[in-house]
């Protein structure tokens, strides 16, 4: 646990994939983009961490290796342990898989020689327990927690803080353990109420010492060898026992331990309908995710090329005629003891975690950025059906070493770990998962199943399913249906794909606008990308619609999968994700960067063929996006719609405006005639001016809205709506703003009835110093 037991020091920790990684760890830890650079300057502090951490995370494995790790002397020697070469070469490996064993889980002790026979210089009839010494080392290691190991007087000079301080206090109250029959006995002074949680520690402690006390006496009665003489700790199974011998003072322990009683249930309420809606193709695309984040992490450890990898989705009958759906990658694969640990470990995400660390050293440190970082994706699974099958192989594992974690009753059961059969098989390293399906995927409810018109289902294709759930993933993906196989996303397709094609991923059930012909969409798409780093942030382009259009949208994707939904831009964009569900996520790109593709935009949608009304509803969005629109109307005059430089013109030749807040006007029940006749055959005033008075709605998250919400997108002085537009022009016009009044006013007629609203009136301020002359100036000698 100490630099120590590296004759090459910091350097020789320094160059391990575990170094990187412990110190990645930490650079995510504070928010920085782990990149070989940050990893090579990180500050002392996380340097110091990190060594930590490593040391930790290699001392077991270094203590089986110390028996024959020599240090250079400076007269050029070179120094051992274990000084004497023929015992060290006869006993240096059981040594150090003693030394080793502590850290070991109790059971894989039995990997460990019962006897071993006497070596060179030891005499004959001695040998040996390797079992044994192993027993006793981790059941001392765990006992030793006395006062001895605390002392008063050398706490008040090191002053341990933190964790540290909670465990030098407990056991500072620890007497010496003794033996009652076969219990090791605790006991110790009294805890007040401000040491309660350094009692808790003791309390744990005590729990953990009497574990390994049982396990290691079953380990040894197993094995034919007599026990020791304490089996277990005194009154450890419960709080009010332990109080009985460690007492407090002033307050009274309780088990008050937060507990699961029903996993399963938890489970499938938390990683099922209940979290991720009844939508059947949610946990597709999570499974599909996590086979991208595999093909990621075998991509970086093994050095392929930025696209490798494939992934394969597949809707399958059994022999039975039942339905199945296999997702299947080439990816990193899992090992038996992920498949059986990390994977069934609700809630907590392998990705990052010290599990990856362990079983692929340096893939944190190569800044993997996987979409998966819950832990509770997989169980999505049990949505679609109950029979479950995970097939998986590690990337540099033999054929031999594939194993299947097979589920038979859903969480209802535990799994079984066998080995696969032969239709099982992986004809490549990686994983798959099979799941017999629920319910059909062409009936109700099924995967592919969008409904029904008269007798005939209106079904999805599996390809387009996928698609529409994948839409920007950098992996590709295939789909086998009906024994055809195609491909349904290529890797990082998004960013050269046509724009029909692509946007017809997006457009969901809405696909008919593109099959509309809104030509203007498909020429206006455009890549959102950082000229800094790089990174592309979507592909995508803003749709005004007129009053007689639906809202258009687009998608916002995390890891490339779709996330959630978005209005008036159509396309991709790039976000992080805000809830554990995946559904509701933030865009990611620049403030500059979306300031620039809106104002390029306006540029191209001015000179679409499209509406007077979609340009004016293209000005509002692309001033809410940072943007700017100089060749967009503002305002309405007449039936003609202005654009800023336009509007100046006219204001400049006026006294007085009169302005309605709103794009045209609507019927009212005061209004002295028909709604036929008002809808027919109104005449608007021609001197009125129409402004949009709300601005429109892109994303919403929570209590605000994006991207209003985005720091730095708008200067102090930036025009967000057409409002603030007509002032500025009004401003420049006339010279100053005035204030306006508000009044009824006649605004249009029907038949010769008056249509009578609220508007704003602004009247220009006269400069009546112009209409004032100077007298003249009084004649010789007259006085004044």
């Amino acid at each position: 646990m100490s630099l120590a037991a590296y004759p090459g020091g910091l350097a020789e920790i320094k160059a391990t994939p575990e170094w990187r990684d412990a110190v990645a760890n930490h650079l995510r830890a504070t928010g920085k983009e782990i990149t070989p650079e940050h990893i090579d300057s990180a500050s002392l502090e996380i340097s110091r961490a990190a060594l930590a951490d490593v040391l930790r995370d290699f001392h077991a494995r270094r203590a089986g290796e110390l028996p024959f790790v020599e240090w250079p002397s400076p007269d050029g020697t070179r120094e051992s342990l274990i000084q004497d070469s023929d015992l060290r070469n006869a006993y240096g490996h059981i040594i150090g898989q003693i030394a080793a064993s502590h850290w070991w889980p109790t059971s894989e002790l039995r990997n460990l020689p019962q006897r071993v026979n006497a070596g060179p210089g030891v005499p004959a009839d001695w040998h040996v327990s390797p079992l044994k010494l192993a027993c006793l080392l981790r059941v001392a290691d765990a006992a030793h927690v006395d006062h001895r190991r605390a002392p008063r007087f050398l706490r008040a000079l090191i002053q341990p803080e933190g964790a540290s301080a909670t465990h030098w206090a407990f056991q500072t109250h620890l007497g010496k353990p003794s033996i009652d029959k076969t219990f090791l006995v605790y006991t110790g002074s009294p805890f007040d109420i401000e040491e309660a949680g350094a009692w808790w520690l003791c309390y744990d402690m005590l729990a953990l010492i009497d574990d390994e006390l049982r396990s290691v006496h079953s380990l040894l009665d197993a094995s034919d060898m007599a026990s020791f003489a304490a089996t277990a700790v005194k009154n450890a199974k419960s709080p009010e026992a332990v109080a009985t011998l460690i007492t407090t003072r002033r307050w009274k322990p309780v088990d008050t331990e937060l507990r699961v009683s029903d996993v399963p249930a938890l489970v499938k309420l938390l990683g099922g309908e209940r979290l991720y809606g009844a939508d059947p193709a949610v946990p597709l695309r999570e499974l599909i995710q996590n086979a991208a984040d595999a093909i990621r992490a075998r991509r970086l450890l093994a050095n392929l090329e930025p696209t490798a990898g494939k992934i394969v989705v597949q809707i399958r009958k059994d022999k039975h005629g039942a339905a199945w759906i296999d997702i299947e990658d080439d990816g990193i694969g899992m090992s038996s003891s992920v498949l059986t640990g990390a994977l069934l470990d609700f809630g907590k995400s392998f990705w990052g975690s010290a599990a990856m660390r362990r079983e692929f050293p340096g893939l944190q440190s190569k800044g993997l950025k996987p979409t998966g970082r819950f832990g509770i994706g997989f169980f999505s699974v049990f949505m679609l059906g109950d029979e479950v099958t995970v097939t998986s192989r590690r990337h540099d594992a033999a054929a031999s070493d594939t194993h299947t974690l097979d589920f038979r009753k859903g969480l209802r059961m535990r799994p079984i770990l066998r080995e696969p059969v032969l239709e099982e098989a992986l004809g490549n390293p990686g994983t798959r998962v099979s799941v017999r399906l629920r319910t059909p995927p062409d009936e109700p409810t099924g995967l592919l199943y969008r409904g029904s018109t008269g007798t005939a289902k209106n079904l999805i294709s599996l390809r387009m399913l996928v698609a529409r759930h994948s839409p920007a993933v950098d992996v590709t993906v295939h789909v086998v249906q009906d024994g055809s196989s195609e491909i349904a996303i290529a890797a990082n397709d998004w960013l050269s794909e046509e724009p029909k094609t692509l946007l017809s991923r997006t457009a969901g059930d809405r696909n008919d606008l593109i099959e509309r012909g809104v030509a203007f969409m498909i020429a206006n798409l455009r890549e959102l990308k950082d000229p800094v780093t790089g990174r592309s942030h979507g592909r995508a382009c803003i749709c005004p619609t007129s009053s007689t259009y639906y809202t258009a949208e687009g998608v916002i994707t995390v890891g490339g999968f779709l996330a959630a939904k978005i209005q008036h831009i159509v396309g991709v964009l790039s976000g992080e994700p805000r809830t554990v569900a995946r559904d509701s996520a933030q865009p990611t790109v620049p403030p500059e960067v979306l300031r620039e593709w809106a104002t390029n935009q306006a540029k191209l949608i001015s000179a679409a063929k499209i509406s007077g009304e979609q340009k004016l509803n293209a000005a509002e969005i692309v001033m809410l996006l940072g943007g700017t629109a100089p060749e967009l109307p503002v305002a309405i005059q007449d039936g003609e719609f202005l654009t800023s430089d336009a509007l100046e013109a006219l204001l400049r030749g006026l006294v007085e405006v009169e302005v309605y807040m709103g794009k045209e006007l609507d019927y009212d029940d005061d209004d002295d005639v028909r709604p036929k006749d008002f809808s027919a055959d109104l005449s608007v005033s021609k001197k009125l001016i129409f402004l949009p008075n709300r601005s429109p709605t892109i994303l919403k998250l929570g209590d605000q809205s994006w991207p209003e919400c985005l720091p730095g997108l708008f200067s102090a002085n930036h025009l967000k709506t057409c409002e603030e537009v007509f002032h500025r022009t009004l401003e420049r016009a006339w010279g100053s703003l005035p204030e306006y009044d508000e009044d009824k006013r006649t605004v249009g007629e029907v038949h010769g009835t008056e249509i009578v609203r609220y508007v704003r009136i602004y009247v220009r301020p006269v400069d009546i110093s112009r209409y004032l002359e100077e007298p003249d100036p009084p004649a010789a000698g007259v006085g004044v």
